[in-house]
């Protein structure tokens, strides 16, 4: 933690490092209640360790989807072209199929 947060609450209804590393994954993904919302935005805008946890998620996060959205079109176009394949009878149905 750095010398401005010392993982405890510095005033009344703020919240510490521990209690917003708990939190961080929801906020990240916008379903926290705007209160509680409201109170880890207010401690990662003054706890540069939390904040720099948060920036880490929020990266991995973005690299997953990324990949995941490549992954998501690469099947969609394979199975288009089997289909295609399949239609043009360049592909031989199943065994066990009838026309």
């Amino acid at each position: 933690m750095s010398e401005s947060c010392s993982g405890e609450p510095h005033e009344h209804g703020m919240m510490g490092c521990e209690e917003v590393l708990v939190h961080i994954q929801t906020w990240i993904d916008q379903q926290l209640e705007d209160s509680v919302s409201g109170l880890v935005s207010s401690h990662l805008s003054r706890c540069p360790v939390c904040d720099s946890e948060a920036q880490t998620f929020i990266r991995l996060k973005a690299a997953l989807q990324r990949q995941r959205s490549a992954c998501d079109e690469i099947v969609v176009e394979r199975l288009q072209m089997f289909g295609m394949r399949l239609c043009r009878g360049e592909i031989p149905p199943p065994a066990g199929t009838s026309d």
